[in-house]
């Protein structure tokens, strides 16, 4: 997932994004759609949150049975008919819906299905964006299966346009798909199944600015000017404070590109936030918005640019552990690390970092020897001049593949000589207390501000963009992270599986 706070970029497992309404006068949501709000908690300056988390998993056997002999056509959620109508809502409110649908063999039906329950959660609401996340499942030709073009895919800004007639629209291709349930609200996660997951929001008094970035066509962050990456985005002055949305493909992040985006928009808007994913599966797809005609490719980059009435706070979970010594990258070419140094060790010298790795190994125990074997991570230094680096202070990487040839790694990003970086193994344990500490303390900040009367709100929905090497394979239990973001907010939960 791609988060930046503070000037710290984290491609990591988890991230939960909370948009707030900051405008006072805030009204009590409707029983149709009282469970995406917690409810005004004081007076003066109210909020409303979107949040965002991470996971992996399997398909439920009851869901998977539930939904794949259900057609589009006679679904509850589509007879609109027989739902009573919404009372009005206020203008000024923001509203939030999700849905996710699994088992449909077409991503068209998933689609109505998905829209036809967010549209019972909106109620009177017409939403002003939705993030669509499509199973890259429907483009395998898997068990027979006829595989989805690029022109299906490129029709889906336009479908979900026509079903909830919202304006602007945000999306990708996932190795799974995760998003609220249509039996009690609750998250439910389906990995490496056909699905779509559908959440739209009306956020009313809040500018939603969608942009598209080609790979290759970036300016270099270190020469470009402030100006130059703003025009890029459609962004406004930095003062506005806006934060961001990205979604990149695959391809676009394979050859650096996301990289240079991060670090340019950092530069252009210092300190905002920036959060997102990279599109994932076997077969890329790529990634979609509500300009360019929707087309999806996946040598882009695409992205939403928020500001306004609104406040975005994510909250991020690595749920890995580092081991050994700090080392300095000497050597680089690409995202290929040829040779290191201990920084701070002995006077061995330059090494390879297959002989750093296995210096490391030599100082764990066999249950860490054999967790490298699978669970293996490289963490970048966040931030280049900081001198005493946390566990938190690492972006965390992917060691792809080893140089044969070189002793070099292959990491899931570009690398330079000068950046700092240490060994991390995934850890169940580690990612257990990360979560609960995360999530306890999101909850406990706002009980604290309805205790004391501090004006304050909580969260309207939530997105995880959900690192694939969590869930059930980290966990050994499906819908873990995402039931914690549900049980710690009391809203609905959407998101994807990405590859980072």
């Amino acid at each position: 997932e791609v988060a930046m706070k503070g000037g710290h970029v984290f491609l990591v497992v988890g991230v939960v994004l909370a948009l707030t309404q900051l405008s006072s006068g805030f009204q009590t949501v409707p029983a149709t759609i009282a469970r995406l709000s917690l409810g005004s908690r004081g007076a003066g300056v109210s909020t409303r949150r979107l949040d965002a988390s991470s996971e992996a998993c399997a398909l439920p056997l009851r869901g998977c049975a539930r939904r794949a002999r259900r057609s589009p056509l006679t679904s509850p959620a589509m007879n609109m008919d027989s739902v009573p109508p919404s009372p009005p809502i206020p203008e000024d409110q923001q509203v939030w819906g999700s849905a996710v649908a699994v088992g449909y063999k077409t991503i068209e039906e998933a689609l109505e299905d998905a829209a036809g329950r967010c549209k019972q959660q909106l109620g009177t609401a017409v939403p002003d964006v939705a993030f669509v996340f499509v199973s890259s499942r429907y483009l395998e030709a898997r068990g027979g299966a006829t595989p989805a073009s690029k022109k299906e895919l490129g029709r889906i800004v336009d479908q979900v346009k026509r079903l909830l007639g919202v304006k602007h629209v945000i999306g990708t291709t996932a190795s799974g798909v995760l998003g609220t349930s249509e039996d009690d609200g609750s998250p439910e996660e389906f990995e490496d199944f056909k699905g779509v997951s559908l959440c739209a929001a009306r956020l009313p008094n809040v500018h939603i600015q969608p942009f598209r970035l080609t790979a290759k066509k970036l300016p270099d962050p270190m020469k470009g000017s402030q100006d130059e990456w703003r025009q890029l985005v459609k962004g406004p002055p930095e003062e506005e404070k806006p934060s961001f949305v990205v979604l990149a493909g695959q391809a676009f992040s394979a050859q650096g590109e996301l990289s240079k985006l991060i670090t340019g928009l950092d530069y252009a808007y210092s300190g905002a936030v920036k959060v997102g994913g990279i599109s994932s599966g076997m077969i890329p797809g790529g990634v979609f918005a509500s300009v360019d005609g929707g087309k999806c490719v996946d040598g882009d980059a695409v992205g939403l640019g928020l500001w306004g009435d609104v406040e975005v706070e994510p909250i991020v979970a690595q749920g890995c552990r580092p081991v050994g010594g700090l080392f300095e990258v000497v050597e680089a070419k690409g995202n290929q690390v040829l040779k290191v140094v201990e920084v701070g060790g002995k006077e061995s010298g330059e090494c390879t970092p297959m002989a750093a790795l296995k210096e490391v190994l030599e100082q764990l125990d066999e249950k860490d020897v054999a967790l490298a074997q699978s669970a293996l991570l490289l963490g970048i230094a966040s931030n280049s001049f900081q001198e005493d680096l946390e566990p938190g202070d690492f972006l965390i990487r992917q060691v792809v593949g080893v140089v044969v040839k070189d002793g070099g790694f292959v990491i899931g990003d570009i690398l330079k000589p000068g950046q700092r970086v240490k060994f991390h193994l995934r850890d169940r344990d580690a990612a257990v207390a990360e979560a609960e500490l995360l999530f306890s303390s999101y909850k406990r900040k706002r009980l604290e501000a309805m205790m004391s009367g501090t004006p304050s709100q909580g969260a309207s929905g939530v997105v995880m963009f959900a690192c694939s090497g969590r869930g059930r394979a980290l966990y050994g239990e499906p819908n873990y992270d995402s039931r914690m973001a549900y049980l710690s907010t009391g809203v609905p939960v959407a998101g994807m599986f990405c590859n980072g």
